[in-house]
């Protein structure tokens, strides 16, 4: 998925860092990702996004490639700033995932390419067309 990254817990130049959630590239420097993800992993801080590993294997390194077809290196770029959905209560109740969203602000800005690309989110001018139940 081209909108899809995986946070990275650990220094992001370091091969052995974990991938334990998936953000969601918004602009090019936001992402969206979830609060658990930010607040409830106390044994190391979510520091980065790696964006373009469409077949998320250990080498992020490496370009990807199947078949005669090959992605670029995936990029991790790191989180300069995250905020966290102020009524998520995750960190008071593990089992509570209501308002369970959080921001990145990415340190720099993700280059855009046929494998990253941002989800498209409908325009306040698409909310008055909402289908009705």
């Amino acid at each position: 998925m081209r909108f899809r990254g995986l946070v990275g817990y650990g220094e992001s130049r370091n091969s052995s860092a974990k991938f334990l959630c998936l953000a969601v590239l918004i602009k090019p420097r936001h992402a969206i990702l979830p609060a658990h993800c930010v607040l409830n992993r106390a044994e190391v801080d979510a520091l980065f996004i790696l964006f373009g590993d469409w077949r998320a294997n250990r080498n992020f390194d490496e370009e990807d490639c199947l078949l005669d077809v090959c992605a670029p290196v995936p990029k991790a770029i790191d989180i300069e700033e995250l905020a966290v959905h102020p009524k998520f209560k995750g960190h008071i109740n593990p089992t509570a995932f209501d308002n369970d969203i959080a921001l990145a602000k990415l340190v720099r800005s993700v280059n855009f390419s046929d494998f990253v690309a941002p989800l498209c989110l409908p325009t306040t001018k698409h909310k008055d067309n909402q289908l009705r139940s």
